[in-house]
This record gives C-alpha cells, sequence and structure tokens, in this order.
C-alpha cells in the first residue's frame, strides 16, 4: 500500500492515535516485565466500549485483536457477544498467529477466513529498510531468519537472537570436532 507517511491519518494510526481504530493485543506486566500469556477481560472489555461510541470521522470503526488466539476464555466470550450483534460500520479483524483452532467454534463460524503467506526475505529485508531497522544487522540474514514475518525480525534484532543464531548456525555446519569453548558460551 503506498500512503505517504506524512500524511494525517497515516501517522495518527502509527502513533495509534486514530479514534476509530482499537488495536487489541497481550499487555505488558510490570510485575513480570514481561508480555503478559493472554488477552486477558480487560482488554476485550474495551472493544465492547469501543463499538459503544460514534465513529469520530464519521466513517467505520476498526479494532484489530492481534493475536485473537491469545484470547482467554472470558476474553472470547466477550468478544463473541460483539461478532453475534456487530454495530453498523464496524470492523473487527481477529488475527492468529498459527493456532486458529484455539480459537471458539461459534467465534470462528462468525468469521470469514483468509489465510495469508508470509512475506519473501526480500519484503520482509524491504519493511526492515523502511521502517529503519538499524541493529547493525545485515538486512537480508535478518529477513531469512524471520521465515516471512518482520515483527520477528525486529525482534530477533532487538534480543540479540539472530546474532546467536548465526553463531549456532556456524558451530553446528563445521566438522567435529567442535569448539567446545564458544559452544559453552553461546549456551550462558
Amino acid at each position: 500500500m503506498a500512503v505517504d507517511p506524512q500524511d494525517g491519518v497515516f501517522k495518527r494510526v502509527a502513533a495509534r492515535g486514530h479514534s476509530d481504530l482499537l488495536v487489541i493485543e497481550r499487555s505488558f506486566d510490570e510485575k513480570t516485565k514481561r508480555l503478559k500469556a493472554e488477552i486477558g477481560v480487560a482488554e476485550a472489555r474495551a472493544v465492547s466500549r469501543f463499538f459503544t461510541r460514534t465513529a469520530g470521522e464519521g466513517g467505520w470503526r476498526i479494532c484489530i485483536v492481534d493475536a485473537a488466539d491469545d484470547l482467554n476464555a472470558v476474553a472470547a466470550n466477550e468478544i463473541l457477544k460483539i461478532l453475534e450483534e456487530p454495530p453498523e460500520k464496524a470492523l473487527i479483524l481477529l488475527g492468529t498467529q498459527q493456532s486458529p483452532g484455539r480459537l471458539l467454534p461459534t467465534i470462528r463460524s462468525r468469521c470469514i477466513k483468509q489465510n495469508m503467506s508470509p512475506l519473501s526475505d526480500g519484503l520482509v529485508a524491504q519493511v526492515l529498510s523502511v521502517i529503519g531497522e538499524d541493529s547493525g544487522h545485515d538486512l537480508q540474514t535478518l529477513a531469512h531468519l524471520a521465515s516471512g514475518s518482520p515483527g520477528r525480525a525486529v525482534e530477533l534484532a532487538e534480543t540479540g537472537g539472530a546474532k546467536h543464531l548465526v553463531t549456532f548456525e556456524q558451530l553446528v555446519s563445521s566438522r567435529p570436532p567442535y569448539d567446545r569453548k564458544q559452544m559453552m558460551r553461546l549456551a550462558d
């Protein structure tokens, strides 16, 4: 999609400040300093509140649940209520990672399924270039390791996973005897 990054709507969507867009995803747990394991009922109730409001710009209201297979049982039932009686001019996108079967059958029955293929390595590298991924990694290597997912590529770059994976591949592709010191450093 060719959208000018200087466009006002683009900027509001990118900043998650568009009044007619709601993105629901696993939240950060301050206690554990990690993402929560699931999307809870509080986030799902935010969807209900979002759709009770009038569209801020007079058009469609859009909710993205990323990833719907992370919904806990109570949250899934909350989303189901909205799907059973969707408001006018409402679009609900339920993304799943790899487990659409984890969704309630009643949710799946109310959705239009759209399978999406992973991006090519070239497209992932292009996305990384556009978003300014500058972690010192070769973009082509990151793209290859990410298996078609720009988000996974960013995560690999930010966590150091890409560097460790390349080191691991070099270690296991060499012939025995293996460099035990390097193996132990990598394991640590």
